[in-house]
């Protein structure tokens, strides 16, 4: 069972060398039976007997194959596939490898695939077309009533017996001399089984190329049916040993070959979680399967506006128990399983427990295309791969290390260098497809399209690894439904070489601008990135729909962007991500550190910034145009030796519900924080005090609520100011103010304090008018005061005053506003509100009672 190292104390990035070592070994000694040595003669081609000797290993119940040339030094050359199939089974190379163009190391199982009844043991039920030479053939097309593949045996055959209704089959077909493997392969469900008439209708239409490379070498382009018709090679069969659809009848004939899966429909969509799933028939399934538990759900059908056919929604479990038709899973199901897209579980042919370990691997060839990988484990369970240098400039286009379908193995150590092919889907490092509990743990990887690849996996991990000099991107997620990804203890340069047809690195990637299939829970932490200094670099990149996605205690040092939002390619339509959190991350001498900037095909939702560190970046963080309802939150924030003092700290726009709070500590700024458009926000309680401003307001900021950030001294973070009167006191005022709900006039009464202040645009101003003492002579009766600013009526009150010898009152107006320009007038006027009273201000307390302004200016 996977679980994340054990990091020696103070090292966050990398676990030592023998630690590695001791992996591996522990690994390569979980293998059973012999060990043998096989001496390699000569520097020709050794696949044949290493495969030979690994039949027999596997049929021995395991061993360890121990391969090497007679001289110290001598490579051994691979011109073909080298395949371990058995469990408990170790391949040691302990000379060099030298690959020729279609050379391969592959442990592979498989899902488990059967036949009823007595089958040849050499036919396996294949089924063969060979145009010109006559023998048993199959023919498939499309059903012209209902568009269904149908698979039509010839009279001789006799297969179409083995078949039943509801089976599911796979058909494989072509293979090639050169490749030795399926190019075409599709799954379905048997509908009808037409015995009088030798055929198989099945439960959907043909499925169509979506590989280049696979159609062209069938005379097909992308978009084509799969047809299942093959060519004829009058020179034989190719002599590969082991080559597992050799054709039966000796004529070089290559063969297709139709099997059941060992499978059963789910009665019920399952949602996330919980231990058991019910499907109609559990006859077939045992405790301790290896289950792949999936539905055909393809890029397209989670996504319309995308043409990818991958699919990409399955996971692996172990079966604990069978309960009548329920099959129970040691550990919770994570991802939704639809019927209506045939949701089903597979039992697995896993091959169990086997290693490969090699030192060093060069080509002598180009590679005719991209599906030649250097290592590979495929449908295995506990098995590992450990390297010493794979240097793949010499021929390499396909992957280096591929982990797919797997449960629970690992690349473990060792160097990847370069690649003679960058194209799409070539030149990758260690990949992981498919795949549940698996990791790339301590590769070195360099000059790669993508060092390191996540597809469709889930709770699959890179830990400790090194990668310089991508050609696109050192870690990439892909956009594929990853699901629980752990990106941890990484360390990651970048450099200046890009592929073709892309204009920009990433240190970390999580989505892909064409996949559009949210990536989920995802965690990067602990890593180092630095030097991806191109104008638009990253070091890591979100991009939507990921979803649930935590930054933690990464190190950014010299990198255009620190953490940003990267948007998609103009083949798709809007998405959007939603809960990225950032938090104990450092940010060092980045230009900006934190961007997320909406854009018109990339929607982002809510941004969480929690105790970051920005030191001598040029901005620390810009946000702008989030979902409404969505939020940006950044609390315990902390920039340190600003590059330039005139740019905020945080500069935000268009976010409904911006939070800046709880101990934001900021440099000697001219301003901490820009609110543009942000109604609702809140700036509070930070330390800004270095800063000349801490908020600055403009556009719509409604309801903005700001304060308490240690500017200028104030408790409340507001510079507070007293304006008096410049008129002799006390006064007497007699002008009538009416007394009604007319719009108050700037004519009405007497002024009795006006003054001219200056202002900042955005900044906010509480102003207060105080008349301390207000008498009046005459009748009782309603006194009235307006408050202007700008011309415009701020407040107005109408306080009811006594009059007497002794009687007088205060009189109090409170306005508040956001300041537009950089001088703002102020006016405050007073009357009676019906002629013949006199008003007297200013006449008590020593000037203690004249009128005069109390002015909050809000840092703004």
């Amino acid at each position: 069972m996977f679980q994340l190292p054990t990091w020696p104390a103070g090292n966050r990035r990398a676990t030592s060398v023998a630690a590695l070592e001791a992996a591996v070994n522990a690994a390569l000694g979980a293998g059973g039976g012999a060990e043998s040595v096989l001496v390699v003669p000569s520097a020709a081609d050794a696949t044949a007997e290493i495969n030979a000797r690994l039949e027999a290993m596997a049929v021995a119940g395991g061993g360890t194959l121990r391969v090497r040339r007679g001289r110290i030094g001598d490579p051994v050359r691979l011109d073909a596939r080298v395949q371990l199939r058995g469990d408990d089974c170790t391949l040691i190379f302990d000379s060099p490898i030298v690959m020729g163009a279609t050379g391969s190391l592959r442990i592979k199982g498989d899902l488990d695939e059967y036949w009823r009844g007595a089958v040849d043991p050499v036919s396996e039920v294949r089924v063969e077309n060979t145009g010109d030479v006559p023998s048993v053939s199959v023919d498939t097309s499309d059903d012209p009533v209902t568009g269904n593949l149908v698979v039509q045996f010839s009279a001789a055959s006799g297969f179409v017996g083995q078949f039943q209704p509801g089976d599911m089959v796979v058909l494989r077909g072509f293979l090639s001399p050169t490749r030795l493997a399926a190019i075409e392969k599709q799954f379905a469900f048997v509908v009808t089984v037409d015995v009088p008439g030798n055929r198989l209708i099945l439960d959907r239409p043909r499925g169509l190329h979506t590989n280049a490379d696979d159609a062209a070498e069938m005379g097909k382009a992308v978009g084509d049916p799969f047809t299942f018709r093959y060519r004829y090679y009058p020179t034989g069969a190719p002599e590969v040993p082991e080559n597992e659809l050799t054709s039966p009848t000796g004529e070089g004939a290559m063969a297709t070959r139709v099997k059941i899966l060992r499978t059963s429909v789910l009665l019920a969509d399952k949602a996330p979680g919980g231990h058991r799933v019910t499907v109609a028939d559990a006859s077939g399934f045992q405790p301790g399967d290896l289950i792949y538990l999936s539905d055909d759900r393809r890029e397209v059908d989670i996504n319309p506006s995308r043409v990818f056919r991958n699919l990409v929604n399955m996971e692996i479990l172990t079966c604990v128990a069978i309960e009548g038709n329920d099959l129970v899973f040691e550990a919770p199901t994570r991802r939704q399983y639809l019927t209506a897209f045939g949701a089903r579980a597979t039992r697995i042919a896993p091959v169990r427990r086997s290693h490969i370990r090699l030192g060093r691997m060069t080509w002598a060839g180009l590679q005719p295309n991209r599906n030649f990988h250097a290592v590979q484990v495929d449908y295995g369970a506990q098995c590992t791969v450990a390297v010493g240098m794979i240097d793949g400039r010499g021929g390499r286009i396909a992957q280096a290390i591929r982990l797919s379908n797997s449960h629970d193995c690992h690349a473990i150590g060792g160097l990847i260098e370069g690649a003679a092919g960058s194209g799409s889907g070539e030149g990758y490092g260690a990949t992981l497809y498919y795949s549940t509990a698996c990791s790339v743990q301590g590769l070195r990887i360099s000059g790669c399209r993508h060092s390191i690849l996540f597809q469709g996996t889930t709770f699959c991990a890179a830990i400790g690894n090194t990668s310089t000099d991508d050609l696109i991107t050192a870690i990439d997620t892909h956009g594929t439904n990853c699901l629980g990804t752990v990106i941890a203890h990484n360390f990651i340069r970048g450099g200046a070489r890009l592929t073709a047809d892309s204009t920009r690195h990433t240190g970390i990637r999580l989505g892909n601008s064409s996949h559009v299939i949210p990536d989920r829970e995802t965690l990067v932490f602990g890593n180092r990135i630095e030097g991806y200094l191109g104008p638009d670099d990253a070091a890591m990149d979100v991009v939507p729909p990921s979803a649930d996605v935590l930054f933690a205690a990464n190190e950014i040092i010299d990198c255009s962007k620190g953490l940003r939002a990267s948007s998609l390619n103009s083949l798709n339509t809007r998405e959007v991500m939603a809960g990225v959190q950032a938090r104990d991350n450092r940010f060092l001498r980045c230009d900006v550190a934190v961007e997320f900037l909406s854009a018109p095909l990339m929607g982002i939702r809510d941004v969480t910034l929690i105790a970051n560190s920005f030191t001598a970046c040029r901005q620390p963080v810009r946000a702008r145009g989030f979902e409404a309802g969505g939020f940006f939150t950044a609390s315990g924030n902390v920039a340190m030796e600003p590059l330039d003092p005139t740019v905020p700290m945080f500069d935000l726009e268009g976010i409904a519900a911006a939070t800046v709070t709880g101990g934001n500590v900021a440099p000697a700024l001219d301003l901490a924080v820009r609110l543009r458009d942000c109604p609702g926000a809140r700036v509070t309680g930070n330390n800004f005090g270095a800063c000349a401003r801490a908020v600055e307001r403009l556009g719509d900021t409604t309801g903005a609520i700001t304060g308490d950030n240690g500017v200028s001294g104030s408790p409340t973070g507001t510079r507070v100011e007293r304006i008096g009167s410049d008129l002799v006191m006390p006064l007497s005022v007699t002008a009538v103010i009416p007394h009604n709900n007319a719009t108050p006039s700037s004519t009405d009464g007497t002024s009795v304090l006006a003054a001219t202040i200056a202002t900042k645009p955005g900044e906010g101003l509480l102003i207060e008018a105080v008349l301390p003492y207000v008498e009046l002579s005459g009748s009782t009766g309603p006194v009235t005061a307006h408050l202007f600013a700008g011309g415009v009526a701020l407040a107005s009150t109408t306080e009811r005053i006594t009059t007497g010898g002794s009687s007088g009152s205060p009189i109090r107006l409170v306005g508040r506003l956001v300041a537009t320009g950089t001088t703002l007038t102020i006016d405050l006027r007073l009357g009676p509100s019906t002629a013949g009273p006199t008003i007297t201000v200013g006449s008590k307390f020593n000037g203690g009672a004249d009128p005069h302004l109390i002015l909050h200016r809000d840092p703004a």
